[in-house]
């Protein structure tokens, strides 16, 4: 009879390197320092026997997604900060504080590559995430386990950033219109589409502009299907991740799927959700407009139900004159 023993430990307490005269030399410093630093979760999987608070990820291969960074392109710098307004004859609340974001320093054009904007707004709760990314020349055609052929666009992600809310202060609308004006003139993108049904003015305002603006509201298993098309780009190398944001890699890493629908674990997902819109639009997945520019509130008629004034979510504030994007 055999007995098969098993023992979870570290790498380097089972396969110590100490050297002499320094009994609390630790390895890991030295020696596993470039793994920690790179991918903090797969080094803790792979060499410290630690896995991830996650089962079931989406991602059965999540070391893809490090494999993705291409720590040669440019990445994005941004400021966090905040706006104030004092409203002294206000009833309540005379002080408002918004989070704003400064756009730092941009990665430069790639010239004669097409632009996509994806926008997953929040004001509140939830972070106003825009994500950014253009397509190369490369293709690749693969069969998928069900034997069908899949066209795979090799897509680069230059950037997500986020107006993340603070409690007292929200989401400034105001400087993500004016973000996303300077974004959509330097890199001349080409299509911009917004999760959810509150943007009808800033898409109204691009279209005037004379961008291809939608609101792009989609099922659950829609957005399985981006998800899974995502998966195929990671798992055959045709995306790339721009260095520096560890955040978008932790939750698409700890993205999971419950029956027939995409959800979070530890993490959030706003950012991966903005991911696998963009690279869907970029890639030509998405088959015309997914909305009017008038959708529907969810009392079923344009006017009815909670809209983008009544929830503070337009683009533009009711308060404000509507003044011309140029």
């Amino acid at each position: 009879m055999k007995i098969l023993l098993k023992q979870r430990t570290k790498t380097w307490e089972v396969n110590p390197h100490f050297e002499k005269g320094h009994p609390l030399w630790t390895p890991e410093a030295e020696e596993f320092e470039e793994e920690f630093l790179s991918d903090g979760v797969d080094a803790m999987t792979r060499i410290m026997a630690r896995p991830p608070l996650t089962q079931g990820g989406f991602f059965e291969n999540p070391h893809t997604i490090t494999e993705a960074v291409d720590r040669n392109l440019v990445p994005v710098v941004t400021t966090v900060g905040e706006r104030q307004e004092i409203i002294a004859h206000a009833v309540d609340n005379p002080i408002r504080r918004y989070v704003t974001l400064t756009l730092d320093s941009l990665p430069p054009k790639a010239e004669g590559r097409p632009y996509y904007i994806h926008c997953d707004p929040g004001l509140k709760k939830d972070a106003f995430t825009l994500a950014l990314c253009h397509t190369t020349d490369g293709y690749q055609t693969i069969e998928t386990a069900k034997g069908e052929r899949e066209q795979l666009q090799r897509v680069v992600v230059d950037f997500v950033i986020a107006w993340e809310p603070r409690y007292p202060r929200v989401v400034d609308y105001l400087n993500v219109r004016s973000t996303l004006k300077e974004l959509v003139h330097y890199y001349d993108v080409k299509r911009v589409t917004f999760d959810r049904w509150n943007s009808v003015e800033g898409i109204q305002e691009l279209v005037a502009m004379g961008v291809d603006a939608d609101d792009m509201s989609f099922s659950n298993a829609e957005q399985l299907a981006m998800y899974r098309y995502l998966r195929l780009a990671f798992y055959n190398d045709m995306i790339t991740l721009a260095p520096g944001d560890e955040k978008t890699q932790l939750e698409l890493k700890f993205i999971k799927q419950k029956g027939n629908e995409i959800v979070h674990d530890l993490y959030g997902k706003d950012r991966a959700d903005a991911v696998a819109a963009v690279v869907w639009n970029a890639a030509g997945r998405a088959e015309g407009p997914a909305h009017t520019h008038f959708p529907k509130g969810r009392g079923g008629d344009a006017r009815s139900g909670p809209n983008a004034f009544t929830q503070g979510l337009s683009f533009v504030c009711a308060c404000v004159i509507r003044s011309s994007w140029c």
